[in-house]
């Protein structure tokens, strides 16, 4: 009885990491990100001057803003 729980086991350890697999690839997508020019979003051309966005992966377009609301 132990055999046959174990390779259920296995079986259902190996869907679960097949299934997952497409939710852990990597997008080639960039974000965009918006900014006002003050000195509250400093830690975001830190982040870029650094490379760290591209260390984790993410290809980042950072855009200006003059107000709220404006796109």
């Amino acid at each position: 009885m132990k055999k046959y729980t174990l390779i259920i086991s296995m079986i259902l350890v190996l869907c679960l990491i097949l299934c997952t697999y497409n939710y852990y690839t990597v997008s080639q997508e960039t974000v965009t990100v918006g900014y006002l020019p003050t000195n509250h979003d400093s830690a975001l051309f830190v982040a870029d001057a650094r490379g760290m966005f591209e260390k984790e992966g993410l290809h980042v377009q950072l855009v200006p803003f003059r107000d709220g609301s404006s796109r």
